[in-house]
């Protein structure tokens, strides 16, 4: 919410991040957008819970990585009193968690039958009785991981590959080598 935004010194308003969000989307061409939130800052009613899960929705990160509060000397939010219950920041936490998950699964499920380049960062070697198969991670150009199993051709970490999305979940796409 921008009462939290502002108690968190960030500088920007929901409808200045919304813009930027937009602005990006429409002049990068497969662009992945993530972003850090925090539940349960110093003050954070429902209302602003409430808005941070309308802009989730309204945005669709492409994932987000989420967190709960809690009082880190040194900063400025550890004189804000920490009102809000451990049970709660928990609760908001899964929710938050629940519907990334949701808008993560359906930007992935996009990518079903496309073609797409990914870089190879580990292999494992699948060995049974006299077959020897490879077995990639890699990511995408935005940072989605690729698994692609069972392959006979060697391929090594900083490898680029074609591979053909054939799975789609929330938090990875499964491949195979074109």
């Amino acid at each position: 919410s921008d009462k939290i935004l502002k108690l968190m010194n960030r500088g920007y308003d929901i409808n200045y991040f919304k813009e930027k969000a937009a602005e990006i989307r429409d002049k990068v061409k497969n662009v992945s957008i993530t972003s850090d939130m925090i539940v349960g800052f110093p003050g954070e009613t429902e209302k602003d819970f409430n808005d941070t899960l309308k802009l989730m929705k309204d945005i669709k990160f492409d994932s987000a990585y989420t967190f709960k509060y809690s009082p880190r000397k040194g900063t400025q939010a550890y004189k804000l009193k920490d009102d809000v219950s451990t049970s709660e920041k928990e609760s908001r936490l899964n929710i938050v968690m629940q519907i990334q998950k949701e808008i993560s699964l359906g930007i992935n499920k996009k990518l079903l039958n496309k073609t797409i380049d990914i870089l190879i960062d580990s292999k494992d070697i699948k060995r049974s009785h006299d077959e020897v198969a490879y077995a990639y991670a890699g990511r995408t150009r935005t940072n989605k991981i690729v698994v692609v199993e069972k392959y006979k051709k060697i391929h090594d970490a900083g490898d680029f590959i074609k591979v053909k999305i054939t799975e789609a979940g929330a938090y990875s796409l499964k491949g195979e080598i074109i």
